[in-house]
């Protein structure tokens, strides 16, 4: 017997030791909310003696932003047996206020109900969290939170000037308020997927949506999970910006494109477009009619496929020529040219540099014209003068030609 009083006295200022040495503070509270028990820590935290606080309650320490949230899980947890797990403001004895977190359990000694608490002081967490909150409304991008049910938690200034809500018009709404059904379809696919895998997907033109005032805008931003501290899943965040501008103007360039290439089609000149490898991107019905092949044996292929040897190493001659010096080959007869049908060709034609919007050297375009039949006619013209110069050379008769003045 006295060996275990011995032990359960060993035992006891051990436990005392590890209470008045921990970093933390441990408090008792009764059912009514009075402090029952207060680890010395207390003095360190906030100011106060043990003796001082045991018998007052604890809700006149609290701050009163804080106080009906504690309220109401102080009263959840006495009647359901929850853990009362909080993050709150309490007063230090010179009146500023202390951020403490407070996990506890409810205990049942004997019908003497009571709550056990350890009080852990997060001021410095909280300064790092808040200048953490002043960094999104610092950057120049649309920032936010949102819930794992995608409830907005937090909107940057620049979020909801890009958006076209109020802070209070977005915090605790989700986000299909702002999105079409569409775009609310593809976000809703994207928390999942993020969700599920943990992968960031990388930037993305993601939404289309109204503002408030039906102005539409298009986003692009990424999107990733928020963390707790034990590495559970809480929520998103994500960045956004507004790219409606570029959008706008890629939808112009495609429409032009579109108008573009419709002419190309319907000229009656080929025309072709080729990478630095010469391998055909683009051809009009008139190029294929002019070459002889279908734009199914063209695209993709190289210009070789079209053209003999001799003909290959002409046109090789010019794109280098043009690549090297930025000048056109301007319109001439740059060739005479047999297809690998046997077909030949006289060919009229420009050959110049392709550039993409911002100015990079992508390929080469070129525009054809078939001058076979004015060649052939030219020669036969040509022959014919010979024959007639021939004849007259070896006529036995005079012969002579005039112009109006009468000179010979």
């Amino acid at each position: 017997m006295r060996k275990t009083v011995q032990s359960l006295i060993k035992l006891g200022e051990r436990y005392k030791d590890i209470i008045n040495n921990i970093l933390d503070l441990i408090v008792e509270v009764g059912a009514k909310g009075k402090f029952i028990f207060l680890s010395p820590q207390v003095y360190d935290i906030f100011g106060f003696r043990p003796e001082e606080l045991i018998g007052l309650r604890v809700y006149e320490f609290i701050h009163r932003e804080y106080l009906s949230y504690f309220k109401e899980a102080f009263d959840k947890a006495l009647k359901l047996g929850d853990p009362l797990i909080v993050e709150l403001k309490l007063l230090h004895k010179k009146g500023h206020y202390v951020s403490i977190s407070m996990k506890g359990r409810v205990v049942n000694h004997n019908s003497n109900i009571k709550i056990i608490c350890v009080l852990s002081d997060i001021t410095e967490h909280k300064k790092v969290e808040q200048k953490s909150h002043n960094i999104p409304e610092e950057i120049r991008e649309g920032y936010y939170t949102a819930g794992l049910k995608g409830n907005f938690t937090f909107v940057n200034d620049y979020f909801c000037k890009i958006i076209g809500y109020t802070r209070k018009e977005l915090l605790g709404k989700n986000y299909c308020l702002i999105f079409d059904e569409k775009s609310s379809k593809k976000l809703f696919k994207l928390f999942n997927q993020i969700s599920k895998s943990g992968i960031t997907p990388p930037h993305t033109n993601f939404a289309k949506l109204l503002t408030s005032k039906g102005k539409q805008v298009f986003l692009e931003g990424i999107i990733d999970l928020i963390y707790d501290s034990d590495g559970t899943k809480i929520g998103f965040y994500g960045f956004v910006r507004d790219v409606t501008e570029k959008v706008i103007a890629e939808q112009k360039l495609k429409d032009s494109e579109k108008k573009y290439r419709k002419l190309l089609e319907n000229m009656m000149v080929g025309y072709n477009e080729a990478d630095f490898k010469g391998n055909y991107t683009f051809v009009n019905d008139y190029f294929c009619k002019t070459i002889g092949y279908s734009k199914e044996e063209l695209l993709g292929k190289n210009y070789r496929i079209v053209f003999d040897e001799k003909s290959s190493k002409e046109i090789f001659r010019l794109f280098n020529q043009v690549h090297k010096t930025g000048i056109p080959v301007p319109h001439s007869n740059f060739a005479k040219m047999t297809t690998n049908k046997g077909k030949q060709l006289f060919l009229e034609g420009l050959i110049d540099l392709k550039y993409d919007s911002e100015g990079n050297k992508v390929g080469f375009f070129g525009l054809i014209r078939d001058i076979t039949d004015r060649k052939e006619a030219e020669q036969k013209l040509e022959e014919s003068e010979k024959k007639y110069r021939k004849l007259l050379e070896d006529m036995n008769e005079g012969y002579y030609t005039l112009d109006l003045k009468g000179t010979y």
